[in-house]
C-alpha cells in the first residue's frame, strides 16, 4: 500500500511555491522602482 504514489499535490507546498513566486515578483518590482527613482533623482540634479 505504501508503494502507491498519490498524485494529489499538497496545498501547503503549492501555497509556498506561489508565495515564493510572488515574493520574487515583488522583489523585482521594488528593484525596478528604486532604479527608476534613482534615475529621476539623477536627472533632476
Amino acid at each position: 500500500m505504501e508503494q502507491i504514489s498519490r498524485p494529489i499535490i499538497k496545498p501547503v507546498s503549492l501555497f509556498t511555491k506561489l508565495l515564493i513566486g510572488l515574493g520574487k515578483i515583488l522583489f523585482a518590482i521594488i528593484i525596478i522602482l528604486a532604479l527608476i527613482g534613482a534615475y529621476y533623482l539623477w536627472i533632476k540634479k
